[in-house]
């Protein structure tokens, strides 16, 4: 089930290929374009994409998929592109309601009953992630909000492991802040917006995430 591939271009906000990171995000964030510290709106000032890898496969697992199959994840009505994509947050919380289709079943045509989902950090390549999710669930197919809350508990693995190892990446970008995830992150949020197999084998998948920067 290999969706049509189009680009996501964000508006309002500048896109940039840095972020000052600390560590993982699970507060809650409002879904729009600002932020709230102490019943004052934060404007958000960078969206920020973490950038995607060519992937291999692990060992012993290679799954035949459709080259580009890409699962989507967007909010319902929502105005602006700036706001493609469901908060972390969000998901965590079983907000199902904010995501369009979230109680579609996907994947209901395939044989295959998981697939192999990895995460790539830049500066934790050493620390590369595989999870594997399942696409049955009960005996059914996964929806489309059961398939990200798994992408989202990959993720809060991946950062645990994260707080516990060191930073090999650079210690500035740009002149801006690195990928370290050891620190303080209440100036950012994570948006998932996609889980696709287009970089690298078709038999491995990884997300593109946004964070969200706010002043």
């Amino acid at each position: 089930m290999a969706a049509v591939q189009r680009t996501l271009h964000p508006v309002n906000v500048n896109v940039s290929s840095y972020s000052s990171l600390s560590h993982a995000v699970t507060e809650t964030r409002l879904p729009h374009a600002q932020s709230r510290s102490h019943g004052k709106p934060r404007p958000l000032t960078r969206r920020t994409p973490v950038p995607t890898v060519s992937l291999t496969p692990s060992p012993g697992r290679y799954l035949t998929w459709p080259r580009n199959t890409i699962i989507y994840f967007e909010r319902v009505a929502s105005p602006l592109e700036a706001d493609n994509g469901v908060l972390f947050s969000e998901i965590q919380q079983g907000r199902w309601d904010v995501m369009r289709h979230a109680r579609d079943p996907i994947f209901g045509g395939c044989s295959q009953r998981t697939l192999e989902f990895r995460i790539s950090w830049p500066g934790y390549r050493h620390l590369d992630y595989t999870y594997v999710v399942h696409l049955v669930l009960d005996g059914r197919p996964v929806t489309r909000f059961e398939f990200a809350r798994q992408i989202v508990t990959a993720y809060e693995r991946f950062f645990g492991r994260a707080r516990n190892s060191s930073y090999g990446g650079p210690t500035k970008e740009n002149g801006h802040g690195s990928w370290d995830l050891s620190g303080d992150l209440s100036q950012h949020a994570f948006v998932l917006k996609a889980v696709h197999n287009k970089d690298g084998h078709e038999g491995v998948f990884q997300a593109e995430i946004d964070i969200l920067t706010y002043s």
